[in-house]
């Protein structure tokens, strides 16, 4: 689908969920990506849902403020708009109850006063910090206890069966807890009506994740530590079978709330996700970071990935998705220009059909990366993990809390 018409979709979906759907404690509207990292992190360590981030920016969400606010707490993003108009926009959105902050690339006292007058809670230019943005959204939250981390949340998925996503996250999370920058790291099967991944491994099933889904908020350092397994030195294992279909279905629900709490306790934390899972679960992509999707040089797995890229990305626009081509599966061996038209881009990799390795690596129960380290398919998932991994973000200042200390604030 073009990207013209996926971007007409999303639009259509935001604007039905804003009539349809209870008002939720936050929301964002963003026009760059900056804006949309920036509100996503917000969300993340304020707690709230980041499938609430939105393009639009202030402008669209003063057209989509009626006769309600958008969310109990706003933040939209100034666009290119004479500063009238955007007061206006400003007024509207805080007139519906809505406490809202704009953040923009504008750093004049002039656009700040107007902006307070109109009716926002506070305006901050880029750069921002999450820690100002949620002070002024919600000043309690400033009291709490900062999180040590936040790790980087990174779902797999197959966009057609057999294509090995499965043996991709493990083998990614090996590389991810090896080496001189080894990362704490956590594997959550979340295909909770098979569970394959402690077989894979070679280890007992991890019954503790029923109870972590159960109670999510629960979840801290300590009772991580016992209920998960150690497969190695910073790699930690989620992965045991629910008791029957309607349990899984049930406790599938809980997985956004578990890797949030997750989340302050690891540096990458790895999905394992089924495709029905991901499609019937769309707030589960906006659990994630980054989703990686596995798919085939064929029409089954082209279908698939479009698929899921559209009920992905109409829920979750702020979502990074990542294709992989796996040669596991030939398939009608497309060629890879082809496969390029059909999703808009080249993948990031390919995973080459290495069937020996496989066998034996299932064989002693470790991940293959770990069995044949100079194998060419330790290579490419290697060469993966240098693509995704998380950086060192910039630390830096955000101007107006500063400016407003100088002015006496």
């Amino acid at each position: 689908m073009a990207r013209s018409a996926l971007s007409t979709l999303i639009g259509y979906f935001q604007m039905f969920q804003m009539r349809d759907y209870p008002c939720p404690d936050f929301s964002a509207y963003v026009l760059t990506d900056e804006g949309i990292d920036l509100a996503t992190r917000t969300a993340r360590q304020g707690g709230w849902d980041p499938a609430h981030v939105h393009r639009g920016g202030l402008a669209g969400a003063g057209r989509l403020t009626f006769d309600r606010p958008l969310a109990t707490r706003l933040i939209a993003e100034l666009g290119n708009e004479e500063l009238d108009q955007a007061c206006d926009s400003v007024t509207a959105v805080a007139r519906s109850g809505a406490q809202l902050v704009v953040i923009g690339k504008s750093d004049d006292l002039a656009t700040y006063r107007a902006f307070k007058t109109a009716g926002a809670a506070d305006y901050f230019a880029f750069p921002a910090e999450t820690g100002d943005l949620l002070g002024a959204l919600d000043p309690q939250i400033v009291h709490l206890p900062a999180k040590a981390t936040t790790a980087m949340i990174v779902g797999v998925v197959g966009c057609s069966g057999g294509v090995g996503a499965s043996m991709l996250t493990q083998n990614l999370a090996q590389i991810a807890s090896a080496g001189r920058d080894a990362a704490r790291v956590a594997l959550v099967d979340a295909d909770l009506g098979f569970a394959s991944l402690a077989h894979d491994l070679n280890q007992e099933p991890t019954v503790g994740i029923r109870d972590a889904l159960s109670d999510p908020g629960r979840v801290d350092r300590l009772f991580l530590d016992a209920s998960m397994t150690q497969v190695r030195d910073g790699f930690w294992l989620y992965s045991c079978c629910a008791r029957d279909g309607a349990e899984a279905q049930r406790l599938q629900g809980n997985l956004p709330g578990l890797l949030h709490h997750m989340a302050p306790h690891f540096d990458v934390i790895f999905v394992d996700i089924s495709r029905a899972t991901l499609l019937f679960r769309p707030e589960l992509a906006a659990a994630l970071d980054k989703l990686i999707m596995v798919l085939t040089p064929g029409y089954a797995g082209l279908s698939g990935y479009i698929r899921l890229f559209k009920s992905c990305h109409a829920t979750s626009p702020a979502l990074t998705t990542i294709p992989v081509l796996s040669q596991i599966r030939s398939d009608a061996r497309l060629s890879m220009k082809d496969i390029g038209q059909a999703i808009g881009r080249k993948p990031a990799v390919t995973l080459p059909d290495q069937h020996r390795g496989m066998v034996q690596a299932q064989q002693l129960g470790r991940p293959l990366v770990d069995v044949m380290r100079k194998s060419p398919y330790a290579q490419q998932v290697g060469k993966l993990w240098e693509q995704i991994k998380p950086g060192e973000r910039q630390k830096t200042r955000a101007f107006w809390p500063s400016l407003m200390k100088r002015l006496g604030r």
